[in-house]
């Protein structure tokens, strides 16, 4: 998903993709239980690239967003009042909305 979101070390583009159950398949003799799982439930993760594109970190997205809203709640609110986002779901806002 094109976004433009950067890596703060060397500025590669962060990658928001979900998962491929093959992939999981593939590889799955070298995965962790935890992990085989996540790829075969396609799970959203955020990636970022780094040491030249030849390594990455990757982070399953809903269980940082779940962190953030539990564990950092005002961290949470601030972001959710810029994103216009509430509990009940997504209440989109207007740029003008966001420079008040």
């Amino acid at each position: 998903m094109e976004n433009n979101i950067r890596e703060y070390a060397e500025e590669y583009p962060v990658e928001i993709r979900q998962l491929e159950p093959e992939y999981g398949e593939k590889y799955k003799s070298t995965l962790t239980p935890n992990v085989y799982e996540s790829y075969k439930n396609k799970r959203w993760v955020v990636i970022a690239k780094n040491e030249g594109g030849y390594n990455c970190t990757e982070v399953d997205l809903l269980d940082l967003l779940n962190f953030v809203k539990k564990q950092m709640p005002e961290l949470w609110n601030t972001a959710s009042d810029f994103c216009g986002i509430t509990d009940r779901g997504y209440a989109a806002k207007t740029e003008s909305d966001n420079n008040e």
